[in-house]
């Protein structure tokens, strides 16, 4: 019996093989489970070490009492969340040629017309009249290459009829591998932030501009986030939350169509229009964000307050 795994790249010139050959190439990691790309030869990362110099030791600082102690935020120290139990993975389809030709199509952003994936989403969207139906019509919806990739299908997770909805760019490793929304280290964090203005998982609606992972972790296509976002917003209007509070600069610019970084628009409530109703947007930081930086803590803490305020 022929073997299905391609030949050797190694032993090839890439740039002689045809767009078939190349998907079909593709598919086979994809299959595999290769996901992320690596040096061709290993490297000792250990032999590279320099020896650490020794450092002189600092000399010690007289106690000033005018220094007034570090105002930690409520949910400092709060305990951790409970962990989450892993679900079951979403069943992958074979990659069909006409999805393979659709997804090399999605590798070049920018450079193809993707309408015809677009407005496949907005139908399918549109047919929905609750969560539950859009959630199935999202995980049958073939027309983005991501969910080719990703382990699960992450579409939205919480209370269907609050009054805060919260909307990350995209599932990370920890939400593909489990299957829930703002799992692992970023869950725990938004979880303390929750709880210190008395909110918890299940009174707000957890959601993503994307509900897949990207392959590898890499940002996003612009033609995935224009193919997805028809689902996000049938989802706003499904819930219809009194408040929507983005992360991120990239869900804040693809809902407002507001310019510059997540530093310059944090904080600031606007609008967005969705069929014929406006919602109250506010952007702020990432939780993922508050683990290498706690300084921002104080920040995210004023804006959610803000909301607190709002509802």
């Amino acid at each position: 019996m022929q073997s299905t795994e391609p030949t050797n790249i190694n032993t090839l010139n890439v740039d002689n093989l045809n767009r078939t050959e190349l998907l079909d190439i593709l598919s086979w990691y994809v299959d595999a489970g290769v996901d992320e790309a690596v040096d061709e030869n290993s490297v000792n990362h250990f032999a590279e070490l320099a020896p650490i110099p020794k450092l002189a030791e600092a000399p010690k600082l007289n106690p000033n009492p005018n220094i007034q102690a570090k105002t930690e935020t409520p949910f400092t120290d709060k305990p951790q969340a409970p962990p989450i139990p892993q679900a079951a993975p979403t069943p992958r389809k074979p990659i069909g040629n006409a999805n393979k030709t659709r997804m090399a199509k999605d590798l070049k952003a920018g450079q193809v017309d993707y309408q015809h994936s677009i407005k496949a989403a907005q139908k399918a969207a549109a047919a929905c009249n609750n969560l539950d139906d859009l959630g199935k019509a999202l995980n049958s919806f073939e027309e983005c290459s991501l969910k080719h990739t990703a382990k699960h299908l992450i579409f939205g997770q919480g209370n269907q009829n609050a009054d805060i909805m919260l909307v990350g760019e995209s599932p990370g490793r920890d939400e593909d591998v489990i299957g829930h929304a703002f799992a692992g280290e970023n869950g725990e964090m938004l979880d303390q932030i929750l709880h210190a203005i008395g909110l918890d998982r299940d009174k707000v609606w957890l959601s993503y501009l994307l509900p897949w992972r990207s392959l590898g972790g890499v940002a996003p296509s612009q033609a995935n986030v224009d193919i997805c976002q028809p689902f996000l917003m049938r989802q706003i209007e499904l819930v219809d939350p009194k408040i929507i509070i983005t992360f991120d600069g990239l869900v804040c610019k693809n809902l407002t169509k507001q310019q510059g970084s997540i530093i310059a628009t944090r904080g600031k409530f606007s609008e967005i229009k969705v069929g014929d109703k406006a919602y109250k947007t506010l952007p702020t930081f990432h939780p993922q964000l508050l683990l290498s930086n706690p300084a921002y803590k104080q920040l995210i803490w004023q804006d959610f307050l803000s909301v607190k305020a709002e509802v």
